[in-house]
């Protein structure tokens, strides 16, 4: 992705840093601290430099508290937008909600063709010809590649062989190159690229891209 500088007054919402491409009722990614991986939840309210949104159940469970940094990740069109900014104040009370006072607003050309989604799946991968199994977490997933984490240090290019288990009783195979490499703390953060996959299992990931639009879909369309 590369940074796009150019910004007009138009492009925001009125006495606001955050731009009108970030809507009522659109869907946008947070990541905190304390999840995982980030979380698709809708926006609630926008006033001035402030996101409002429903408090998901899961950071309802962590340790969140008024002061927390949090990034969010809005997408429009081919252009994704990052709005870094700290929770100002958490609403306990039905509807839980929190809001996030904006600080910074980064605009991004967003080059990826495929959509991403962010999932939570256990994964085996092995380097062809090397007898050794190492377990990771696939933390995104799109038709042609996958985000994933594990403890083992991968060489950038290797290829690897996955073998994703997508329900109790669905597990997808294929060959990807590791094309992006970033150390963590605790383990490694992989980007892939499919380089090899069969008829059977590409019909299986289709099916499982398909559900998790599904899902996503209706989890919007609810007024």
């Amino acid at each position: 992705m590369a940074f796009v500088n150019q910004t007009t007054k138009n492009e925001f919402h009125k006495d606001s840093i955050i731009p009108l491409a970030v809507k009522k009722g659109g869907k946008i990614k947070i990541k905190h601290y304390s999840i995982f991986e980030p979380l698709t939840i809708a926006v609630g309210n926008i006033q001035g430099n402030n996101v409002i949104l429903d408090l998901p159940e899961k950071l309802l469970e962590n340790s969140i508290l008024v002061g927390d940094s949090i990034v969010c990740i809005y997408f429009d069109k081919d252009v994704e937008y990052v709005l870094i900014g700290q929770i100002s104040n958490i609403t306990l009370l039905y509807p839980h909600q929190m809001t996030i006072k904006i600080d910074n607003v980064e605009k991004y050309n967003n080059q990826r063709q495929h959509i991403r989604y962010s999932v939570s799946l256990s994964a085996n991968v092995t380097e062809p010809n090397v007898n050794e199994v190492f377990f990771c977490v696939v933390k995104n997933i799109s038709i042609v590649g996958a985000s994933i984490t594990c403890k083992h240090e991968f060489k950038l290019g290797t290829e690897l062989l996955l073998d994703i288990a997508v329900s109790k009783n669905s597990v997808i195979f294929y060959y990807g190159k590791i094309i992006r490499v970033r150390p963590l703390p605790h383990f490694y953060e992989y980007g892939i690229i499919q380089t090899k996959i069969d008829d059977v299992n590409y019909r299986e990931l289709v099916k499982y891209i398909q559900k998790l639009e599904e899902e996503e879909e209706g989890l919007f369309s609810k007024e």
